[in-house]
């Protein structure tokens, strides 16, 4: 499976166009099939992104219930998450989202990257399912940055 970390926009980007939405980018693989770098704005996670919890069916669970293998996310966090990012120029400063790209086979990842970059979430989901980017670590950040987008001014 692949690794993929997400990370915020370039502050450059951000002030080149009216609004961080519709981009997606793989910036850089680090170890090829297995790690690269991307960035993309927390409505196209929002649509991407799966949290593997135990209360959640998950399509690629290995354990016999198929459930995940995270804690619930914990919603009452999600709105001090978000007024943290929605202040001064925190929304700079998020830290990486690590998630998987569960996939295997090295054309499949070279694929997916393809519909990475053209920003095609439908095609993702068309060619494998909706499991297939999975959060292994900041499913809370990712939460509150989709909500502080959800509820934001020019987020």
């Amino acid at each position: 499976m692949a690794t993929v970390v997400i990370e915020a926009p370039p502050e450059s980007h951000v002030e080149a166009s009216s609004s961080a939405e519709g981009w997606m980018k793989v910036h850089a693989v680090l170890v090829p099939g297995r790690m690269a770098l991307a960035a993309m704005a927390p409505s196209e996670m929002e649509k991407l992104f799966f949290v593997s919890s135990f209360s959640v069916a998950d399509p690629m669970s290995p354990a016999p219930r198929k459930h995940g293998y995270q804690r619930d996310p914990m919603e009452p966090r999600m709105p001090g998450i978000a007024r943290y990012f929605l202040d001064g120029d925190n929304q700079f400063l998020i830290t990486p989202i690590i998630v998987s790209v569960r996939l295997d086979d090295e054309e499949d990842v070279e694929e997916f990257i393809e519909l990475f970059n053209a920003g095609d979430i439908d095609g993702i989901h068309k060619r494998w399912h909706r499991g297939v980017v999975s959060v292994v670590d900041g499913q809370h950040r990712f939460l509150g940055l989709v909500k502080a987008h959800n509820d934001g001014r020019d987020f």
